[in-house]
Protein backbone atom coordinates (compact mmCIF):
# COMPACT_ATOMS: atom_id res chain seq x y z
CA UNK A 1 0.00 0.00 0.00
CA UNK A 2 2.72 2.11 0.70
CA UNK A 3 3.42 4.20 -2.48
CA UNK A 4 7.30 4.29 -0.90
CA UNK A 5 9.16 1.63 1.06
CA UNK A 6 11.48 3.60 3.39
CA UNK A 7 13.25 0.14 4.90
CA UNK A 8 15.05 -0.07 1.60
CA UNK A 9 17.36 1.41 0.02
CA UNK A 10 20.33 3.79 0.47
CA UNK A 11 19.50 5.69 3.67
CA UNK A 12 20.86 9.45 2.61
CA UNK A 13 19.31 9.06 -0.51
CA UNK A 14 16.28 8.08 1.17
CA UNK A 15 15.94 11.05 3.53
CA UNK A 16 17.58 13.54 1.45
CA UNK A 17 14.59 12.95 -1.86
CA UNK A 18 12.11 12.65 0.81
CA UNK A 19 13.27 16.40 2.06
CA UNK A 20 13.64 18.22 -0.78
CA UNK A 21 9.79 18.64 -1.78
CA UNK A 22 8.80 19.46 2.13
CA UNK A 23 11.28 21.93 2.21
CA UNK A 24 9.25 23.56 -0.16
CA UNK A 25 6.12 22.94 1.19
CA UNK A 26 6.76 23.99 4.42
CA UNK A 27 8.79 27.31 3.24
CA UNK A 28 4.97 27.48 1.88
CA UNK A 29 3.40 27.52 5.32
CA UNK A 30 6.16 29.83 6.55
CA UNK A 31 5.07 32.29 3.87
CA UNK A 32 2.16 32.15 5.26
CA UNK A 33 3.02 33.63 8.44
CA UNK A 34 5.47 35.85 7.12
CA UNK A 35 3.57 37.35 4.06
CA UNK A 36 0.17 38.26 6.81
CA UNK A 37 3.16 39.66 9.47
CA UNK A 38 4.59 42.12 6.75
CA UNK A 39 1.66 42.99 5.28
CA UNK A 40 -0.04 44.05 8.03
CA UNK A 41 3.17 45.32 9.47
CA UNK A 42 2.15 48.45 6.70
CA UNK A 43 -0.93 49.11 8.58
CA UNK A 44 0.58 50.36 11.16
CA UNK A 45 2.36 49.22 15.16
CA UNK A 46 -1.08 48.55 16.75
CA UNK A 47 -2.09 46.31 14.00
CA UNK A 48 1.06 44.60 13.82
CA UNK A 49 1.21 44.07 17.89
CA UNK A 50 -2.27 43.05 17.71
CA UNK A 51 -1.33 40.18 15.21
CA UNK A 52 1.72 39.44 17.31
CA UNK A 53 -0.51 38.91 20.43
CA UNK A 54 -2.73 36.42 17.82
CA UNK A 55 0.50 34.20 17.40
CA UNK A 56 0.47 31.82 20.75
CA UNK A 57 -3.18 30.92 20.02
CA UNK A 58 -2.56 30.67 16.66
CA UNK A 59 0.19 28.31 17.26
CA UNK A 60 -1.81 26.05 19.58
CA UNK A 61 -4.72 25.12 17.51
CA UNK A 62 -2.00 24.69 14.91
CA UNK A 63 -0.43 21.98 17.17
CA UNK A 64 -3.48 20.39 17.97
CA UNK A 65 -4.20 19.97 14.42
CA UNK A 66 -0.02 19.13 13.62
CA UNK A 67 -0.78 16.33 16.81
CA UNK A 68 -3.74 14.38 15.13
CA UNK A 69 -2.01 14.59 12.02
CA UNK A 70 1.49 13.36 13.81
CA UNK A 71 -1.20 10.67 15.63
CA UNK A 72 -2.30 9.52 12.27
CA UNK A 73 1.26 9.47 10.28
CA UNK A 74 2.79 7.71 13.02
CA UNK A 75 -0.26 5.00 13.06
CA UNK A 76 -0.46 4.61 9.58
CA UNK A 77 3.62 4.64 8.98
CA UNK A 78 4.02 1.39 11.23
CA UNK A 79 1.29 -0.48 9.17
CA UNK A 80 2.11 1.16 5.75
CA UNK A 81 1.78 -2.34 4.27
CA UNK A 82 -1.58 -3.33 5.21
CA UNK A 83 -4.42 -2.15 3.12
CA UNK A 84 -7.17 -2.73 5.19
CA UNK A 85 -6.23 -1.01 8.10
CA UNK A 86 -4.41 1.65 6.29
CA UNK A 87 -8.04 2.54 4.67
CA UNK A 88 -9.86 2.13 8.23
CA UNK A 89 -6.91 4.51 10.10
CA UNK A 90 -7.50 6.70 7.23
CA UNK A 91 -10.96 7.53 7.47
CA UNK A 92 -11.40 7.43 11.22
CA UNK A 93 -8.38 10.13 11.65
CA UNK A 94 -10.58 12.19 9.24
CA UNK A 95 -13.73 11.44 11.68
CA UNK A 96 -11.31 12.57 14.35
CA UNK A 97 -10.13 15.51 12.95
CA UNK A 98 -13.67 17.10 12.60
CA UNK A 99 -14.89 16.47 15.87
CA UNK A 100 -12.20 18.35 17.17
CA UNK A 101 -12.71 20.89 14.41
CA UNK A 102 -16.23 21.69 15.95
CA UNK A 103 -15.38 22.14 19.88
CA UNK A 104 -12.12 24.20 18.74
CA UNK A 105 -14.35 26.94 16.66
CA UNK A 106 -16.88 27.17 19.49
CA UNK A 107 -14.59 27.45 22.37
CA UNK A 108 -12.31 29.94 20.66
CA UNK A 109 -14.97 32.02 19.35
CA UNK A 110 -16.34 32.40 22.90
CA UNK A 111 -13.50 33.08 24.77
CA UNK A 112 -11.78 35.80 22.46
CA UNK A 113 -11.88 38.66 24.88
CA UNK A 114 -10.59 37.04 27.94
CA UNK A 115 -8.25 35.05 26.45
CA UNK A 116 -6.44 37.85 25.05
CA UNK A 117 -6.19 40.36 28.01
CA UNK A 118 -5.53 37.96 29.93
CA UNK A 119 -2.28 37.64 27.50
CA UNK A 120 -1.60 41.28 27.71
CA UNK A 121 -3.68 42.89 25.05
CA UNK A 122 -5.42 46.33 25.50
CA UNK A 123 -8.41 47.73 24.36
CA UNK A 124 -6.11 49.60 21.82
CA UNK A 125 -5.23 45.92 20.10
CA UNK A 126 -8.59 44.54 21.03
CA UNK A 127 -11.13 45.44 17.96
CA UNK A 128 -7.88 43.83 15.59
CA UNK A 129 -7.56 40.78 17.16
CA UNK A 130 -11.32 40.23 17.26
CA UNK A 131 -11.64 41.10 13.42
CA UNK A 132 -8.45 38.98 12.60
CA UNK A 133 -9.60 35.99 14.80
CA UNK A 134 -13.26 35.87 14.30
CA UNK A 135 -12.29 34.73 10.46
CA UNK A 136 -9.64 32.76 11.59
CA UNK A 137 -11.46 30.52 13.45
CA UNK A 138 -14.02 29.93 11.11
CA UNK A 139 -11.19 28.65 8.92
CA UNK A 140 -10.10 26.49 11.64
CA UNK A 141 -11.59 23.41 9.43
CA UNK A 142 -9.40 24.17 6.48
CA UNK A 143 -6.37 24.28 8.63
CA UNK A 144 -6.94 21.12 10.55
CA UNK A 145 -8.31 18.40 8.23
CA UNK A 146 -5.70 18.90 5.70
CA UNK A 147 -2.95 18.79 8.10
CA UNK A 148 -4.40 15.03 9.28
CA UNK A 149 -4.88 14.15 5.73
CA UNK A 150 -1.27 15.27 4.41
CA UNK A 151 0.23 13.56 7.23
CA UNK A 152 -1.43 10.32 6.06
CA UNK A 153 -0.50 10.67 2.86
CA UNK A 154 3.51 11.42 3.87
CA UNK A 155 3.07 8.50 6.23
CA UNK A 156 2.68 6.46 2.71
CA UNK A 157 6.20 7.83 1.50
CA UNK A 158 4.88 10.15 -0.65
CA UNK A 159 6.43 13.93 0.67
CA UNK A 160 5.51 15.47 -3.45
CA UNK A 161 2.50 15.98 -3.30
CA UNK A 162 1.78 17.52 0.30
CA UNK A 163 4.51 19.87 -0.18
CA UNK A 164 3.23 21.06 -3.69
CA UNK A 165 0.03 21.65 -2.21
CA UNK A 166 1.68 23.88 0.90
CA UNK A 167 3.66 25.80 -1.68
CA UNK A 168 0.52 26.64 -4.39
CA UNK A 169 -1.44 27.56 -1.03
CA UNK A 170 1.04 30.07 0.15
CA UNK A 171 1.48 31.73 -3.13
CA UNK A 172 -2.24 32.34 -3.20
CA UNK A 173 -2.31 33.48 0.49
CA UNK A 174 0.36 35.95 -0.35
CA UNK A 175 -1.70 36.96 -3.82
CA UNK A 176 -4.67 37.83 -2.23
CA UNK A 177 -3.20 39.09 1.11
CA UNK A 178 -2.65 43.13 -0.38
CA UNK A 179 -5.51 42.60 -2.52
CA UNK A 180 -7.72 42.20 0.97
CA UNK A 181 -5.89 44.09 3.32
CA UNK A 182 -5.15 47.21 0.95
CA UNK A 183 -8.16 46.85 -1.15
CA UNK A 184 -6.60 46.93 -4.37
CA UNK A 185 -9.06 47.60 -7.57
CA UNK A 186 -12.53 46.06 -6.69
CA UNK A 187 -11.26 44.48 -3.93
CA UNK A 188 -12.59 45.78 -0.80
CA UNK A 189 -9.92 47.55 1.97
CA UNK A 190 -10.45 45.09 5.23
CA UNK A 191 -6.97 45.87 7.28
CA UNK A 192 -6.42 42.65 9.75
CA UNK A 193 -9.28 40.89 8.36
CA UNK A 194 -8.69 40.88 5.12
CA UNK A 195 -5.28 38.67 6.46
CA UNK A 196 -7.21 36.21 7.83
CA UNK A 197 -9.22 35.93 5.07
CA UNK A 198 -6.68 35.71 2.62
CA UNK A 199 -5.61 32.64 4.59
CA UNK A 200 -8.78 31.04 4.76
CA UNK A 201 -9.41 31.32 1.06
CA UNK A 202 -5.86 29.65 0.51
CA UNK A 203 -6.11 27.41 3.21
CA UNK A 204 -9.25 25.77 1.23
CA UNK A 205 -6.86 24.25 -1.55
CA UNK A 206 -5.14 22.27 0.89
CA UNK A 207 -8.54 20.46 1.80
CA UNK A 208 -9.72 20.14 -2.07
CA UNK A 209 -6.31 18.11 -2.96
CA UNK A 210 -5.67 16.39 0.13
CA UNK A 211 -9.26 14.68 0.32
CA UNK A 212 -8.94 14.10 -3.73
CA UNK A 213 -5.81 12.20 -3.01
CA UNK A 214 -6.60 10.28 -0.35
CA UNK A 215 -10.40 9.55 -1.65
CA UNK A 216 -9.85 9.14 -5.53
CA UNK A 217 -6.16 8.28 -6.08
CA UNK A 218 -5.32 6.29 -2.80
CA UNK A 219 -9.10 5.29 -2.63
CA UNK A 220 -8.19 4.92 1.59
CA UNK A 221 -11.59 6.58 2.47
CA UNK A 222 -14.33 4.51 2.85
CA UNK A 223 -17.33 3.37 5.28
CA UNK A 224 -17.43 -0.15 4.34
CA UNK A 225 -17.19 -2.22 7.10
CA UNK A 226 -17.22 1.19 9.20
CA UNK A 227 -18.46 -0.05 12.70
CA UNK A 228 -18.46 2.42 16.26
CA UNK A 229 -16.90 -0.09 17.89
CA UNK A 230 -13.52 0.13 14.89
CA UNK A 231 -13.84 3.90 15.06
CA UNK A 232 -13.30 3.88 18.69
CA UNK A 233 -10.30 1.59 18.31
CA UNK A 234 -9.25 3.80 16.07
CA UNK A 235 -9.52 6.65 17.41
CA UNK A 236 -7.07 5.56 20.87
CA UNK A 237 -4.75 4.24 18.55
CA UNK A 238 -4.49 8.01 16.83
CA UNK A 239 -5.22 9.35 20.14
CA UNK A 240 -2.21 7.40 22.09
CA UNK A 241 0.50 9.93 19.86
CA UNK A 242 -2.16 12.16 18.93
CA UNK A 243 -2.73 13.52 22.70
CA UNK A 244 1.05 13.91 23.83
CA UNK A 245 2.44 15.04 20.39
CA UNK A 246 -0.38 18.21 20.45
CA UNK A 247 0.80 18.90 23.88
CA UNK A 248 4.24 19.15 22.78
CA UNK A 249 3.21 21.05 19.93
CA UNK A 250 1.53 23.22 21.90
CA UNK A 251 4.06 23.86 24.61
CA UNK A 252 6.12 26.28 22.29
CA UNK A 253 2.92 28.38 21.42
CA UNK A 254 1.88 28.34 25.37
CA UNK A 255 5.25 29.22 26.55
CA UNK A 256 5.30 31.62 23.89
CA UNK A 257 1.84 32.94 25.57
CA UNK A 258 3.67 33.61 28.84
CA UNK A 259 6.91 35.21 27.52
CA UNK A 260 4.76 37.23 25.56
CA UNK A 261 3.12 38.48 28.51
CA UNK A 262 6.68 39.12 30.09
CA UNK A 263 7.77 41.30 27.27
CA UNK A 264 4.56 42.98 27.35
CA UNK A 265 5.35 45.25 29.81
CA UNK A 266 8.40 46.51 27.51
CA UNK A 267 5.56 47.74 25.29
CA UNK A 268 3.57 46.89 22.32
CA UNK A 269 6.36 47.91 20.21
CA UNK A 270 8.77 45.04 21.82
CA UNK A 271 5.93 42.56 21.65
CA UNK A 272 5.76 43.47 17.56
CA UNK A 273 9.37 43.17 17.13
CA UNK A 274 9.12 39.52 18.84
CA UNK A 275 6.30 38.62 16.92
CA UNK A 276 8.44 39.80 13.50
CA UNK A 277 11.40 37.99 14.55
CA UNK A 278 9.90 34.68 15.42
CA UNK A 279 8.27 34.12 12.01
CA UNK A 280 11.90 35.56 10.54
CA UNK A 281 12.92 32.62 12.72
CA UNK A 282 10.56 30.22 11.31
CA UNK A 283 11.61 30.89 7.86
CA UNK A 284 15.25 29.98 8.19
CA UNK A 285 14.20 26.68 10.43
CA UNK A 286 12.26 25.60 6.47
CA UNK A 287 14.75 23.16 6.11
CA UNK A 288 14.28 21.38 9.89
CA UNK A 289 11.18 22.13 9.90
CA UNK A 290 11.32 19.42 6.59
CA UNK A 291 13.73 16.96 7.88
CA UNK A 292 11.33 16.72 11.03
CA UNK A 293 8.64 15.85 9.34
CA UNK A 294 10.11 13.30 6.70
CA UNK A 295 11.04 11.23 10.35
CA UNK A 296 8.09 10.73 10.74
CA UNK A 297 7.47 8.44 8.41
CA UNK A 298 10.92 6.91 7.79
CA UNK A 299 11.33 6.41 11.59
CA UNK A 300 7.82 4.98 11.55
CA UNK A 301 8.47 2.50 9.07
CA UNK A 302 11.33 1.27 10.09
CA UNK A 303 10.58 1.01 13.53
CA UNK A 304 7.29 -1.29 11.97
CA UNK A 305 9.86 -3.61 10.13
CA UNK A 306 11.96 -3.63 12.99
CA UNK A 307 15.26 -1.88 11.22
CA UNK A 308 16.45 -0.74 14.29
CA UNK A 309 20.27 -0.07 12.71
CA UNK A 310 18.76 1.82 10.09
CA UNK A 311 16.86 3.78 11.86
CA UNK A 312 19.93 4.92 13.83
CA UNK A 313 21.51 5.65 10.64
CA UNK A 314 19.18 8.06 9.29
CA UNK A 315 17.90 9.50 12.58
CA UNK A 316 22.04 10.39 12.50
CA UNK A 317 22.34 11.65 9.32
CA UNK A 318 19.55 14.20 9.87
CA UNK A 319 20.97 15.54 12.59
CA UNK A 320 23.94 16.09 11.10
CA UNK A 321 22.31 17.85 8.04
CA UNK A 322 20.73 20.15 10.92
CA UNK A 323 23.74 20.82 12.70
CA UNK A 324 25.52 21.80 9.06
CA UNK A 325 22.44 23.47 7.79
CA UNK A 326 22.05 25.90 10.85
CA UNK A 327 25.30 26.79 10.98
CA UNK A 328 25.31 28.55 7.90
CA UNK A 329 21.90 29.71 8.27
CA UNK A 330 22.55 31.55 11.53
CA UNK A 331 25.60 33.42 9.74
CA UNK A 332 23.59 34.66 7.33
CA UNK A 333 20.76 35.49 9.67
CA UNK A 334 23.10 37.30 12.20
CA UNK A 335 24.34 39.83 9.31
CA UNK A 336 21.13 40.09 7.27
CA UNK A 337 18.39 41.18 10.75
CA UNK A 338 18.80 44.27 10.18
CA UNK A 339 17.97 44.31 6.30
CA UNK A 340 14.66 41.89 7.45
CA UNK A 341 13.92 44.27 10.73
CA UNK A 342 13.04 46.83 7.72
CA UNK A 343 10.18 44.05 6.29
CA UNK A 344 8.19 45.38 9.10
CA UNK A 345 8.39 47.95 10.31
CA UNK A 346 10.34 51.18 10.59
CA UNK A 347 9.67 52.31 14.03
CA UNK A 348 13.09 52.14 15.74
CA UNK A 349 11.48 50.14 18.93
CA UNK A 350 10.66 47.34 16.77
CA UNK A 351 13.84 47.10 14.47
CA UNK A 352 15.64 46.83 17.59
CA UNK A 353 13.72 44.57 19.03
CA UNK A 354 13.30 42.21 16.02
CA UNK A 355 17.85 42.32 15.37
CA UNK A 356 18.10 41.32 18.82
CA UNK A 357 15.81 38.22 18.99
CA UNK A 358 17.01 36.75 15.51
CA UNK A 359 20.58 37.98 16.76
CA UNK A 360 20.44 35.91 19.82
CA UNK A 361 17.65 33.00 19.73
CA UNK A 362 19.17 32.53 15.94
CA UNK A 363 22.38 31.18 18.07
CA UNK A 364 20.03 28.15 19.36
CA UNK A 365 18.92 27.03 15.64
CA UNK A 366 20.46 23.69 15.25
CA UNK A 367 19.42 22.71 19.14
CA UNK A 368 15.80 23.93 18.05
CA UNK A 369 16.37 21.74 15.17
CA UNK A 370 17.71 18.72 16.85
CA UNK A 371 15.40 18.53 19.32
CA UNK A 372 12.48 18.93 16.16
CA UNK A 373 14.10 16.08 14.87
CA UNK A 374 14.32 14.00 18.47
CA UNK A 375 10.33 14.56 19.12
CA UNK A 376 9.26 13.64 15.99
CA UNK A 377 11.36 10.33 16.05
CA UNK A 378 9.92 9.51 19.76
CA UNK A 379 6.14 10.28 17.85
CA UNK A 380 6.87 7.73 15.02
CA UNK A 381 7.67 5.07 16.87
CA UNK A 382 5.05 5.07 19.29
CA UNK A 383 6.98 6.88 22.05
CA UNK A 384 4.95 10.07 22.33
CA UNK A 385 5.08 10.44 26.25
CA UNK A 386 9.15 11.20 26.04
CA UNK A 387 8.75 13.63 23.12
CA UNK A 388 6.46 15.27 25.78
CA UNK A 389 9.06 15.34 28.27
CA UNK A 390 11.55 16.97 26.82
CA UNK A 391 9.41 19.60 25.18
CA UNK A 392 7.90 20.31 29.08
CA UNK A 393 11.84 20.04 30.24
CA UNK A 394 13.01 22.77 27.50
CA UNK A 395 9.78 25.33 28.14
CA UNK A 396 9.09 25.06 31.72
CA UNK A 397 12.16 23.67 33.35
CA UNK A 398 14.41 25.76 31.82
CA UNK A 399 13.24 28.41 29.69
CA UNK A 400 10.59 29.97 31.83
CA UNK A 401 12.26 29.83 34.71
CA UNK A 402 15.34 31.01 33.34
CA UNK A 403 13.63 34.00 30.99
CA UNK A 404 12.13 35.38 35.05
CA UNK A 405 15.97 35.58 36.58
CA UNK A 406 17.56 36.81 33.35
CA UNK A 407 15.27 39.38 32.60
CA UNK A 408 15.43 41.07 35.58
CA UNK A 409 19.39 41.09 34.79
CA UNK A 410 19.54 41.91 31.24
CA UNK A 411 16.29 42.80 30.36
CA UNK A 412 14.43 41.26 27.01
CA UNK A 413 17.81 40.16 25.77
CA UNK A 414 17.65 37.84 28.88
CA UNK A 415 14.78 36.60 27.92
CA UNK A 416 16.30 35.32 24.70
CA UNK A 417 19.33 34.29 25.92
CA UNK A 418 17.37 31.91 28.21
CA UNK A 419 15.97 30.64 25.13
CA UNK A 420 19.35 29.49 23.61
CA UNK A 421 20.35 27.61 26.66
CA UNK A 422 17.09 25.90 26.90
CA UNK A 423 17.60 24.64 23.19
CA UNK A 424 21.02 23.47 24.21
CA UNK A 425 20.33 21.44 27.44
CA UNK A 426 17.11 20.08 26.18
CA UNK A 427 18.99 19.04 22.60
CA UNK A 428 21.19 17.08 24.19
CA UNK A 429 19.15 15.23 26.90
CA UNK A 430 16.47 14.21 24.29
CA UNK A 431 19.43 13.20 21.80
CA UNK A 432 20.84 10.94 24.63
CA UNK A 433 17.49 9.22 25.23
CA UNK A 434 16.57 8.30 21.76
CA UNK A 435 19.89 6.80 21.51
CA UNK A 436 19.01 4.80 24.61
CA UNK A 437 15.67 3.92 23.58
CA UNK A 438 16.92 2.62 20.37
CA UNK A 439 19.68 0.34 21.99
CA UNK A 440 17.01 -1.08 24.26
CA UNK A 441 14.74 -1.76 21.14
CA UNK A 442 17.95 -3.86 20.07
CA UNK A 443 18.87 -5.57 23.02
CA UNK A 444 14.89 -6.95 23.27
CA UNK A 445 14.76 -7.94 19.61
CA UNK A 446 18.24 -9.79 20.27
CA UNK A 447 16.29 -11.73 23.32
CA UNK A 448 13.49 -12.59 21.23
CA UNK A 449 15.02 -14.34 18.40
CA UNK A 450 17.36 -16.13 21.10
CA UNK A 451 14.27 -17.28 22.70
CA UNK A 452 12.40 -17.92 18.89
CA UNK A 453 15.51 -19.98 18.27
CA UNK A 454 15.71 -21.77 21.72
CA UNK A 455 11.89 -22.71 20.80
CA UNK A 456 12.87 -23.79 17.21
CA UNK A 457 15.75 -26.33 18.95
CA UNK A 458 13.11 -27.91 21.11
CA UNK A 459 10.42 -28.64 18.24
CA UNK A 460 13.48 -29.94 16.04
Amino acid sequence: MARADLTQGNIKKTIIRLTLPMILGIFGMVAFNFADTAFVAQLGGTQLAALSFTFPVVMIIQSISMGLGMGAGSVISRVAKKKDSVKRLATDSLILAFVVVVVVVVVGLLTIEPLFYGLGATDVEMPYIKQYMTVWYFGVPLVVIPMVGNNIIRALGDTKIPGLVMLVAAGMNIMLDPLFIFGIGFFPQMGVTGAALATVISRFTTLCVSLYVLGRRERLLTFAGFSFAKMRSSFARVLHVAIPSALTRAIVPFGAYIITGLLAVYGAGVVAGYGAGIRSEFVMLTVVGALASVMISYSGQNFGARNIERLRQGFKFAVSVNALYSIGAYAVLFFAAPYVAKLFSSEEIIMQTTVLYLRIAGAGLAFQGSIQIVTSSFNAVGKPIYATIIALLQMFGIYIPLSFALSSLLGQAGIFVALVISYILAAVIGHISFMRFLRKEEANIEVLEHENTKIGDIVK
